[in-house]
């Protein structure tokens, strides 16, 4: 007789401990999820502070520079002013000079409170500028304007040249002794081009025994020059003059031993070394010498 078997699985682990391990593995991973939800607001709060954090640096950099910058500004301005005649204004808050007898407990100052505090100082500025600064500095500067063109600087001529007959006490051209001189001899070509160096009235444009054909500018400055021994007269007697203007060309009239230009500078009525407002591009001459 054939025997007959059924085969069967051999467990270590009854049924009542394998529903055990089925529950146990069960909660876990109930476990790891919920743990998982549990972390992300955890996680997402964690890269907004860092977002945050980073924006609230740049802010304060850019209040930083703001307040910087407006300080320059504000510095600018003053001096300007100052530039203009107007008097120093005592600065508002922020002040880089440090006196005795300061303290306390420092104050921090939001970024957003010093931007609006920048803000709010703007308009001061730029309204102090516009109304009170630029007119009295263009005033200022239309008058020194005004100054500088009525003293005389440059030279009467064009270009190089030498100088025949020095300021002061020189000997007598025309022979025997010497004499005062109230100015310098500039050589030149016959018809040279002579130019006004200071701005004023011709008071005198005409001939004169001694200086031949000449003309005496007059400024408001107390400043009088004068361009003698002309060849030719190219402004009119109490015309208004302007610096750089033509005002005749080189000759030998009146006392004159040669083709040259008297060239004279007076300051209430003093005789001036012109060589001091002239530019120091000549030499001296043979004759000179």
């Amino acid at each position: 007789m054939t025997a007959s078997y059924k085969s069967t699985k051999v467990s270590f682990i009854n049924r009542k401990d394998r529903l055990a391990v089925k529950l146990l593995l069960q909660s876990k991973v109930r476990l790891a999820f919920f743990s998982g939800l549990l972390a992300l607001p955890v996680i997402a709060s964690s890269g907004f502070a860092l977002w945050f954090y980073n924006q609230n640096q740049v802010l304060e950099s850019s209040a930083r520079e703001v307040v910087t910058e407006l300080e320059l500004l504000n510095e600018e301005v003053e001096a300007l002013s100052r530039r203009a005649g107007i008097p120093r204004v005592k600065p508002e808050g922020v002040t880089k000079k440090i006196s005795e007898g300061q303290g306390g407990v420092p104050q921090p100052i939001a970024a957003e409170d010093q931007l609006a505090i920048a803000k709010n100082k703007i308009p001061a500025i730029v309204s102090r500028l516009q109304k009170e600064t630029k007119p009295a500095l263009e005033k200022k500067l239309q008058k020194e304007q005004v100054v500088a063109m009525a003293t005389p600087t440059g030279n009467p001529t064009k270009g190089t040249f030498e100088v025949s007959s020095d300021f002061g006490i020189r000997p007598n051209p025309y022979g025997g002794g010497y004499e005062g001189h109230d100015g310098i001899d500039i050589l030149g070509a016959y018809g040279t081009p002579i130019f006004a160096t200071s701005s004023g009235k011709a008071e005198r444009a005409h001939y004169d025994p001694g200086y031949g054909n000449f003309v005496l500018i007059k400024s408001e400055q107390g400043y009088e020059t004068v361009y003698a021994h002309l060849s030719k007269l190219a402004v009119k007697p109490n015309s208004q003059v302007e610096q750089g203007q033509l005002i005749g060309y080189m000759g030998s009239t009146g006392r004159s031993t040669g083709t040259h230009l008297h060239y004279s500078v007076y300051k209430n009525g003093k005789a001036l070394d012109p060589k001091p407002y002239m530019e120091p591009i000549w030499t001296y001459s043979e004759a000179f010498n």
